[in-house]
C-alpha cells in the first residue's frame, strides 16, 4: 500500500518509527503480511529530522484485468523511479528513462502505464512502462491525481479544486476539458470514472495539507461532484457534507461510490443514521468513508443518499486544543482508499485506507492499514411473504378499516434495522417507516394499520383498504456493529387485499335459487366493485363450475346467455372482478332452475251436424199476384182511351 504523501513538512525523528519504505503482500485479506520488496526513498534519510511525509509508494494494478493479475507497477513520488513485477512481486524491474517526474500514475492495461506530473503533464508509456512517450499538458493546469476508466477506454486527470478536470479518449495524445470546479486553489481533485452509467466522472475536493488536525467549520466549496461528458454545462454537487476526501473508489460490478475522509463529523446525542452533521465545533470527528450506492442519479427532490461508514474507528477528546479529532488519519495523497473484490456481483466489496500517522514497530500502533467489508452495497434484501402478485384476504369485519397482514423478508449480513415503505400502485408512498428494529430471524412486521414506532423509527403505520392493490419494498437501515449503512431497495412487490363483504360482488339476476321459464336470452347481472376494470363470467351445469357452457369477459355487471338452456336443470354461475390482471373480488357461486316444460292440451275437434235432405222449392205465385195485374192492365186501357178521346175535333 501507499505510504507518504505528497505534500512535505519537517517533522522530528520519534524512537520507534522505522525508516525504510516497503512493499507488502497478503493472500488472506490482510490477516497476515509478508514484505516483498523494500529500500530507502526517504529524501536524504535526515538524522535528526525528516521530511514528512515521505515521498509515498504508489502500487498500482491494471484496471482491465482480474484481480488475480500478477502485475504489480510501483512508482516512487518525487522521482523518476518506476518500477514493475509481472509475477505477483516476486521479482522487480526498473522500467528506465522516464520523461516526468511522478506524481501519480495508472495503469489501463499490463503494458501500458500513464505517467502525471504536478504541473499537469500526462506521459504514455508502453512495454511495461520502457517506452514512454514525451509528456503531453492535459490543459488542467496542474496535476494531482489521475484514473483509467477501462469501460469507456478513457484516462482522467484532476489538478487544483478550481481547475477543470481533463479526459482523454485517444491514449493520452489529445485532451478535452470540464468546465471549472467550484472549488479553491489549495484543493486538491480526487477523480474516478462511473463504470455503469456511460460518461460520467466524480470529483472529490479534499485541503491541500498533510498533518494538520481538521480545523471546523469546513471551507464551503469542498465536497464530491458529478459531470457527465457531451451533457453537462456546470459541475453538480451530489450534497455529500463538506468533509473534505481524499481518495475516490467505484466498484465496477455495482458502481456503489466511496470517497474516504477524515474529518466526518458527529452528533452523539442523535439517532444513529441522523448523527453526521456539517463541520462545526463541538462534535466528535471521525475518519471514515462516504458512501453512495447510486451516485449518477438524483433522486425526485434533488438529494443524494449518503453513508457514512466510521464503525471500529475512533475520535479523541479536545485537549488541548478545543475540538476533536480523529483517532486515524484518512489523509493520504493522492489517493487515501483503495477497493477490491469488486468485480463480480457474487463477492462484497473490501475497502482499504491508510492511517496517515508514523507506524510505530513497537506496539504496531499508529500507522495502521484498514479494511471495511461492505456486505450491503450490491444485493438488496429478498422478500418472501406476502408473495409477489397474492391475493391477501381481506378483514372479516365488513367495518374495520384495516386489513392485518405480515411482511416477512430473509435477514441480511448484519442488520438489525430496517427501512419499510408500502406504496400504492402508482408508485406514490402512502406508508413508510425508518430505521425500524426487527430482531426476529426471518425479520416480520405486523401492519394493524394503527401502530407507530418508537424513539428513532420514524413514520406511522396507515389502513390498508380492501379491495386495493399495493405495492411494498425494504431495505437494510443499520447493522448490529452501530453502523448506518443502507442496503440497496428489494425488489418491488405487489399484492392486492381483496373485496370485504360490503363491497365485494353481489349477484343480483337470477335471484339464489330462482326458478325461470325461458330457456334462451336469459339476463344476469351483480353489483360493481370499486376501480374493477374487468369481470370475469362463468355459466356451467356443474357445482364446480367445470364444463363451463359459457365464459366471458365483459367492462360492465350485466351478461346475457345466447345459447338455450334445458328444461328441469339446475345452473351455476359466478363473476369475478378484475384490476388490469389483478383480483380484487369473487362473488359465491349462484343457482338457478329452468322449469319443467309446460304441456298445453290440444283443443277437442267439434262433432259435424246430421245432414238434412233438402227438396228443391217449388215456386207457387199467389192469387193476389193475378188480380194485381189485371188491374193494372185495365187502367192502361182506360188511359190509352182518354188520350184518343182528347184528340178529336170539336
Amino acid at each position: 500500500e501507499e505510504n507518504g504523501g505528497a505534500n512535505h513538512a519537517v517533522s522530528p525523528r520519534l524512537e520507534g518509527w522505522f525508516a525504510c519504505d516497503s512493499v507488502w503482500r497478503s493472500y488472506d485479506n490482510g490477516d497476515t503480511w509478508e514484505r516483498i520488496y523494500h529500500g530507502d526513498w526517504l529524501l536524504n534519510n535526515q538524522e535528526i529530522f525528516i521530511v514528512w511525509p515521505p515521498p509515498a509508494l504508489l502500487l498500482r494494478l491494471p484496471c482491465d484485468d482480474l484481480e488475480e493479475c500478477c502485475t504489480i507497477y510501483m512508482g516512487v513520488q518525487g522521482t523518476q523511479d518506476l518500477f514493475y513485477s509481472r509475477d505477483c512481486g516476486q521479482c522487480w524491474n526498473k522500467a528506465v528513462n522516464q520523461k516526468l517526474v511522478i506524481q501519480d500514475l495508472t495503469v489501463e492495461t499490463e503494458n501500458i502505464v500513464y505517467i502525471l506530473d504536478e504541473d499537469g503533464y500526462v506521459s504514455t508509456s508502453t512495454q511495461y512502462g520502457r517506452r514512454p512517450s514525451d509528456g503531453v499538458d492535459s490543459g488542467v493546469g496542474s496535476g494531482h491525481s489521475i484514473t483509467s476508466c477501462c469501460n469507456q477506454g478513457w484516462v482522467v486527470v484532476g489538478g487544483a479544486g478550481d481547475e477543470p478536470v481533463g479526459w482523454s479518449d485517444d491514449g493520452g495524445e489529445t485532451w478535452n476539458l470540464t468546465e471549472d470546479l467550484p472549488g479553491q486553489p489549495e484543493y486538491n481533485v480526487h477523480i474516478a470514472c462511473d463504470p455503469i452509467c456511460e460518461g460520467t466522472i466524480y470529483a472529490a475536493l479534499g485541503m491541500n495539507y498533510a498533518y494538520i488536525p481538521p480545523l471546523p467549520p469546513a471551507p464551503p466549496c469542498l465536497g464530491i461532484y458529478r459531470w457527465v461528458i457531451d451533457e453537462s454545462d456546470d459541475w453538480t454537487n451530489m450534497n455529500a457534507f463538506k468533509y473534505g476526501y481524499y481518495g475516490i473508489a467505484i466498484g465496477r460490478s455495482d458502481g456503489t461510490l466511496y470517497a474516504v475522509s477524515d474529518n466526518i463529523h458527529v452528533d452523539p446525542d442523535k439517532c444513529l443514521c441522523d448523527r453526521f452533521v456539517a463541520p462545526a465545533e463541538g462534535y466528535e470527528v471521525y475518519s471514515g468513508v462516504a458512501r453512495n450506492l447510486t451516485p449518477c442519479e438524483t433522486d425526485c427532490c434533488g438529494e443524494e443518499d449518503w453513508d457514512y461508514l466510521i464503525a471500529g474507528l475512533g475520535t479523541m477528546e479536545p485537549n488541548p486544543v478545543p475540538y476533536w479529532s480523529p483517532t486515524e488519519l484518512f489523509n493520504n495523497e493522492p489517493s487515501a482508499l483503495r477497493i477490491c473484490g469488486c468485480l463480480s456481483k457474487d463477492t462484497n466489496s473490501v475497502l482499504w485506507a491508510i492511517d496517515m500517522d508514523w507506524y510505530d514497530v513497537t506496539d504496531g500502533s499508529d500507522g495502521s492499514l484498514w479494511n471495511y467489508e461492505d456486505c450491503a452495497a450490491k444485493r438488496g434484501i429478498t422478500l418472501t411473504s406476502p408473495e409477489d402478485g397474492a391475493i391477501v384476504a381481506c378483514d372479516v369485519c365488513a367495518s374495520c378499516e384495516g386489513s392485518p397482514l405480515t411482511f416477512k423478508w430473509e435477514r441480511m449480513c448484519l442488520a438489525c434495522s430496517y427501512d419499510i415503505e408500502i406504496m400504492d400502485e402508482d408508485g406514490n408512498v402512502i406508508a413508510a417507516i425508518e430505521e425500524l428494529e426487527i430482531t426476529g430471524d426471518p425479520p416480520s412486521l405486523y401492519w394493524d394499520g394503527y401502530d407507530c414506532p418508537d424513539d428513532c423509527a420514524v413514520g406511522c403505520q396507515s389502513p390498508l383498504e380492501c379491495g386495493r392493490t399495493y405495492t411494498w419494498h425494504v431495505r437494510e437501515a443499520n447493522t448490529e456493529t452501530d453502523e448506518c449503512v443502507h442496503s440497496p431497495w428489494s425488489e418491488t412487490w405487489s399484492f392486492t387485499i381483496e373485496a370485504s363483504s360490503a363491497n365485494a360482488i353481489k349477484l343480483i339476476a337470477p335471484e339464489q335459487g330462482a326458478v325461470v321459464a325461458q330457456r334462451t336470452g336469459v339476463g344476469f347481472s351483480w353489483s360493481s366493485v370499486y376501480d374493477a376494470t374487468t369481470y370475469s363470467f362463468v355459466l356451467s351445469a356443474s357445482p364446480d363450475l367445470s364444463g363451463a357452457l359459457a365464459t366471458a369477459d365483459v367492462s360492465g355487471t350485466a351478461y346475457a346467455y345466447s345459447g338455450t338452456l334445458d328444461y328441469e336443470t339446475t345452473y351455476y354461475w359466478q363473476v369475478t372482478a378484475w384490476k388490469d390482471g389483478t383480483m380484487l373480488s369473487q362473488s359465491d357461486i349462484g343457482t338457478f332452475a329452468v322449469a319443467a316444460e309446460e304441456i298445453i292440451p290440444e283443443p277437442a275437434q267439434p262433432t259435424p251436424p246430421p245432414e238434412v235432405n233438402i227438396p228443391p222449392v217449388q215456386q207457387v205465385t199467389p192469387t193476389w199476384m193475378y188480380v194485381v195485374i189485371a188491374i193494372g192492365i185495365a187502367l192502361i186501357v182506360v188511359v190509352v182511351v182518354l188520350i184518343v178521346r182528347s184528340r178529336r175535333p170539336s
